[in-house]
């Protein structure tokens, strides 16, 4: 006996010569010819991929017995089912056997399952996830790309990828319905903006909105959005994202990290953004690659070799100070008010 829930129907003509009956053709009854099994039925407002998956299964592996052991229930708002007779496991053992491993592990086909899933989750990503997505990024780079245009393997590069890293995941709340959460990964680039904004007096109208510029021209150079071939390789584009966050979280810890990040700043200007992903994938950038002298001899104007801003002194935060008078720049001017902030 197959087990579900029991009822009868009003009608047991209307299964004649038919492979479907309408949903609710039927009353409640414990001890009624045929069942509604679980596991196997839901619809836009119930259950979700797992049901529909056991669903499309079932119908495979039994479509010879349609219309004479089991039926479909359709009904509104999407709504799949099927209608079993009760004893059908004395004639069909398999089916028996069907419904007992899905008591047991509610999924009768993993591949099946994982193959339901991708689909539908790449048809809502196209349907409204990748809009919303793009909403978000653009509260963070309209002021600098008012007029984006993202290639769409850009964005599905950069959620599914960066999303892995923050917990952010598509999720399947019911039927073909998707959440794709990411409020830890918008976060992240809004702390590593704010990170990267360069010193500047609060309040001060255009000029903070001049600095908060510059950290978000920073995050958009790192993760290439402007490249849209770059996120096509999920696995590298993983790495790179990686790279970029991980490297993020070391370089502003610690009471150096307003140094760290302007000269990060003025490394990622001089030199690009590969040497800027070089000093990240580290989370310790060489004074050397900012242009700066050995924090040993500056007289001497030696490169330095050793020395990593991470670990630096007092006394040496003094001698770069120093050298920087020798190389003068806007950038220049950040790292040395933020060295006399920390030697105050």
């Amino acid at each position: 006996m197959i087990d579900g829930h029991r009822v009868s129907l009003r009608d047991e003509e209307e299964l004649n010569g038919r492979d479907d009956i309408r949903y609710g053709s039927w009353e409640d009854d414990q001890n009624g010819n045929y069942v509604l099994p679980n596991y196997v039925s839901g619809s836009d407002y119930s259950g979700n991929l797992v049901e529909r998956s056991n669903y499309d299964v079932f119908r495979e592996t039994f479509a010879d017995h349609q219309g004479t052991e089991w039926w479909e229930t359709p009904g509104g708002h999407g709504t799949f089912g099927i209608l079993v007779r009760v004893d059908a496991d004395t004639r069909v053992p398999e089916m028996g056997e069907f419904f007992d491993a899905l008591s047991n592990y509610p999924v009768a086909d993993e591949s099946a399952h994982s193959e339901l899933e991708m689909e539908s989750q790449q048809t809502a990503w196209e349907d409204y996830g990748r809009d919303d997505f793009k909403r978000e990024l653009n509260e963070i780079f309209g002021e600098i790309q008012p007029d984006i245009e993202y290639d769409d393997g850009a964005l599905s590069g950069l959620y599914f990828s960066a999303g892995d890293l923050y917990g952010c995941y598509p999720i399947n709340e019911q039927g073909d319905s998707w959440h794709f959460e990411d409020n830890a990964l918008i976060k992240a680039f809004e702390d590593f903006v704010v990170d990267f904004t360069p010193p500047h007096e609060p309040d001060s109208g255009e000029a903070a909105d001049e600095a908060h510029a510059v950290g978000v021209e920073i995050l958009w150079k790192l993760l290439k959005l402007d490249e849209p071939d770059v996120h096509h390789d999920r696995y590298n584009y993983n790495s790179l994202v990686y790279k970029i966050l991980r490297g993020h979280r070391e370089l502003t810890r610690g009471p150096k990290g307003n140094v760290q990040r302007a000269i990060f700043r003025d490394l990622l200007q001089r030199d690009g953004v590969e040497a800027a992903l070089e000093a990240l994938a580290t989370g310790k950038p060489k004074a050397e690659m900012a242009g700066l002298t050995d924090v040993r001899g500056f007289a001497a104007g030696d490169p330095m070799d050793t020395g990593h801003i991470l670990n630096v002194s007092g006394r040496q935060l003094l001698l770069i100070d120093d050298a920087l008078k020798t190389h003068p720049s806007p950038e220049a001017d950040h790292i040395r008010a933020e060295i006399a902030i920390l030697l105050r």
